[in-house]
C-alpha cells in the first residue's frame, strides 16, 4: 500500500517495517558515490564490507560499508551524547542480466532509511566462459564476475596487499583461459 507523505500512521504490525534490518538514516554531506549515515542498529552486527540498501524512486540501490567512526555532541550545558556514523560507497542497482551493478545517478535524500541488504530473492542466471566468477559480495550470494576476453585483451595488472589472493587469482585466470 502506498502511504501519503508527512503523515504519521499507527500500525499494529511491525513485520513490514524491517526493524531487524534497519541500519540508520542518510545524513548531511552524502554524495552520489558515497552515502554517510547515522548508525542506529540495536545489534552491532554491521561490518566493513557489508552491503546495505537504500530505496530511491522504487529502485534498490546497494552500497558497501567502508568506514565507521564515533562522534559526540554537546547537548545542554556540559552533557555529551555519543553516536556512531558510517560511510558506504555506491555499488549501484544490481543488473541480473549482465551480472554487475549499474551506477545510480543521484544522491538519496537526507533521512532516507538504510537497511542491511536482502539479496535472497535475486536468482543468479547460469553463466559460462568467457564469464568467470572471482568470488561473491560479502554476506550475499551475488557473484563478482569478469569477462576474461575483455579483462585480458592486451595487458592486465593484479594489485593488492600481501595475502590478498593475487597469485591465486592469476593461476585461476590462466587455468580458465
Amino acid at each position: 500500500k502506498i502511504l501519503d507523505t508527512n503523515i504519521i500512521y499507527k500500525t499494529s504490525s511491525t513485520s513490514d517495517l524491517r526493524l531487524t534490518d534497519f541500519v540508520g538514516i542518510v545524513i548531511e554531506n552524502s554524495s552520489i558515490g558515497k552515502v554517510k549515515f547515522e548508525y542506529s542498529k540495536q545489534n552491532d552486527n554491521l561490518e566493513e564490507g557489508d552491503l546495505v540498501e537504500i530505496t530511491i524512486n522504487d529502485k534498490t540501490i546497494y552500497y558497501q560499508v567502508v568506514e565507521g567512526f564515533t562522534s559526540s555532541e554537546v547537548l545542554e550545558s556540559k552533557n555529551k551524547s555519543g553516536f556512531i556514523r558510517g560511510e558506504a560507497l555506491q555499488l549501484g542497482e544490481w543488473d541480473n542480466k549482465n551480472l554487475n551493478f549499474k551506477k545510480f545517478g543521484w544522491v538519496p535524500k537526507i533521512n532516507t532509511p538504510i537497511f542491511i541488504a536482502n539479496t535472497a530473492s535475486i536468482e543468479i542466471p547460469k553463466f559460462t566462459y568467457p564469464e568467470y566468477q572471482l568470488g561473491v559480495i560479502p554476506k550475499t550470494h551475488l557473484p563478482s564476475v569478469i569477462n576474461l576476453n575483455e579483462a585480458v585483451s592486451h595487458h592486465m595488472a593484479l594489485i593488492g596487499v600481501t595475502g590478498s589472493g593475487k597469485s591465486f587469482l592469476a593461476r585461476e585466470i590462466i587455468k580458465k583461459l
